[in-house]
């Protein structure tokens, strides 16, 4: 994402061997991470560094209770020296540790999701009510989680506190804070709030979303490099929508954008300024995709529709938020809009959560302004970026993913690890983008191969040929 965005500016972003990145099962590999750091960071004009890669070997391992508090804040030192040299050009992203362990298979999810309800209940003082229900949570969580669990979040605790010392003390740029499934409530919230009082007398930014808004922080680091901010016009489907909490966050929709937006410096002009954000905030019955069907509808989007059909015929530059529901597109927004109309936008969201599509848009949104602002705009790298979101967030989350979960359940695959039946899903999968492609959208579309990159229905990765 950071390296998608960014070309579509103009600028380029140097990543790491994919190799050596890590996966959901198998953690960075450090010292070649440092070695690149080393290699690449007296090039670079910025450098953006993962605290959990660089730490614990990834966010998946974040919740791990492996690695000692020493261990940790022995390799946090190790990188503060290894970027000492780069502090005014480096910027730091961490994840704050979410609510429950990652699943890895379905009979591990069922735990996990218990394992988060009760780490919302232990958070409050308890009632006879929600006593009981916790205790009966405990019996069903497998033994050893919550005193591992307690121990990591501690420890990670401890690492984010000297993360904002590294931005107080020893010059480092700015700090990124990422709240992604912190949950609604949790045992970690009087932590959070040390950790937001620290960071006030630094540089550093609390963002709700997951690997969006790494991108987004991307996206933020180049528009201060080159000294330029953006003012957009911003159009709702439902105003009443701003004051909704997203399901899986803790604030109201407009603080959530409010924040994104000041984190790109981005202003809201009305009028007709040369980008128009189409927002779509959460609806009444927002719901997950990924765990429910499709809700009935509950609002008329006549009149965003629109809007929207009268942006793009008038040839301004519009993107798309579709924060409706989580983990895929609206699907009768979809329906209202028309091919042609879909096809001429210049940019769509629909992610996981409401703030990773946020993350996505806006992002979005600050390098088209640039690039048109600095004569860089990359039309190919844009099409590419908005061709990706709309195979991946409209086609196979909204649509196509319902249809492998049913397959899934009735050929007893297990939906969270393929195992042997990876090759077999990965050529349905394309087959059925490819499809989708051909039936939903109005234009071909460069070559693409669709795959499942983790062996599991969360993501596909789309590869441009």
């Amino acid at each position: 994402m950071p390296r998608a965005l960014a070309a579509i500016a103009g600028h380029e972003v140097v990543l790491p061997p994919h190799e050596t990145m890590g996966a959901i099962a198998r953690p960075a590999n450090r010292d070649a991470l440092l070695r690149f750091i080393a290699d690449e960071a007296p090039l670079a004009d910025l450098i953006i560094v993962s605290i959990d890669a660089l730490v614990h070997g990834g966010v998946e391992f974040g919740c791990d209770a492996t690695l000692t508090q020493k261990e940790s804040l022995d390799r946090l030192a190790q990188l503060a020296d290894a970027l000492a040299p780069h502090a005014p050009r480096a910027q730091l992203f961490s994840y704050i540790t979410r609510n429950t362990y990652p699943a890895a298979s379905s009979r591990i999810a069922e735990a996990c999701r218990d394992f988060a309800r009760y780490n919302s209940l232990r958070a409050h003082a308890p009632t006879d009510e929600s006593r009981n229900e916790r205790d009966a949570l405990a019996k069903r969580i497998p033994d050893g989680w919550a005193e591992n669990y307690d121990f990591a979040r501690k420890r990670n605790h401890q690492i984010q506190m000297r993360v904002a010392d590294l931005i107080i003390n020893r010059g480092f740029a700015r700090a990124c804070f990422v709240t992604d499934e912190s949950a609604a409530y949790g045992p970690g919230d009087a932590e959070e709030a040390e950790l937001r009082s620290r960071a006030q007398a630094a540089n550093c930014l609390f963002l709700p979303g997951d690997a969006e808004a790494a991108a987004m922080l991307t996206a933020a680091a180049i528009l201060e490099e080159e000294g330029h901010f953006f003012k957009i016009s911003v159009l709702l489907s439902d105003a009443p929508g701003m004051g909704r909490r997203p399901l899986r966050e803790r604030h109201p929709f407009r603080e959530t954008f409010h924040a994104h937006m000041r984190a790109l410096g981005l202003m809201i002009e009305h009028g007709e300024p040369a980008l128009e954000l189409y927002l779509h905030p959460p609806a009444p019955n927002s719901c997950d995709l990924w765990l429910n069907p499709s809700p009935a509808q509950t609002l008329d989007l006549a009149q965003f529709v629109d809007l929207i059909e009268k942006s793009v015929a008038a040839n301004r530059v519009a993107v798309l938020a579709d924060c409706g529901h989580n983990n895929g597109a609206d699907p009768q927004l979809m329906k209202d809009l028309s091919p042609k109309v879909l096809g001429r936008l210049s940019g769509f969201a629909a992610r996981s959560t409401a703030s990773n599509t946020l993350c996505a848009a806006l992002a979005h949104c600050s390098m088209l302004a640039l690039g048109i602002k600095t004569g860089k705009f990359n039309e190919d790298e844009a099409a590419l970026w908005t061709h990706t979101r709309l195979l991946e967030d409209y086609l196979y989350q909204t649509i196509a993913r319902g249809e492998f979960i049913k397959r899934c359940a009735a050929e007893r695959v297990d939906r969270y690890h393929f195992g042997a039946h990876t090759v077999e899903l990965n050529e349905t999968l394309d087959a059925r983008l490819h499809e989708l492609a051909a039936e939903c959208l109005p234009f071909k579309l460069s070559p693409f191969r669709a795959s499942f990159p983790c062996a599991r229905l969360h993501e596909i990765e789309i590869d441009w040929k």
